[in-house]
């Protein structure tokens, strides 16, 4: 004959009150909003290292093109691959039209990351490798 279990009646069930129930979802979501904002952060500082190395490559044009030339006036901002990726967080282009013995390339944030780094802002780059920013950091914080 088979025995069955009874379980032990202890007056009083077993499980998670409310309280614990809530104290759990309070600290999940404490953990994911840190967590949310964390990531936000992350994703605009790559975005404004990948725009600042894009201005890297476009100087890198610029001097190629003053190397065989022997003039900065191009004309056009180059049709670089990284400024076609950053199109919805960046405009790159001349601040002013480069002439002859000078250029500046900026970068200007848009769209997400112009409200999301205003620490930074433009970033520039001239002719003479002086990096630049708009914003209210510093120059070291945003190349």
């Amino acid at each position: 004959m088979a025995r069955t279990i009874q379980p032990r009646s202890t007056g009083r069930q077993s499980g998670f009150t409310l309280i614990e129930l809530m104290i759990v979802i309070a600290t999940l979501a404490i953990v994911t909003a840190i967590a949310v904002t964390s990531y936000r952060s992350s994703a605009v500082k790559t975005r404004r290292g990948s725009a600042a190395a894009c201005l890297m490559e476009a100087a890198q044009f610029m001097e190629r093109s003053y190397t065989i030339n022997m003039t900065y006036a191009v004309g056009a901002f180059p049709a670089l691959g990284c400024a076609a990726e950053q199109s919805e967080y960046y405009n790159f282009g001349f601040s002013g039209a480069p002439d002859a013995d000078s250029y500046t390339l900026q970068a200007t944030p848009i769209n997400a990351q112009l409200s999301a780094d205003t620490r930074c802002g433009t970033l520039t780059l001239d002719n003479l490798g002086v990096k630049t920013e708009s914003g209210t950091a510093s120059v070291e914080e945003c190349w």
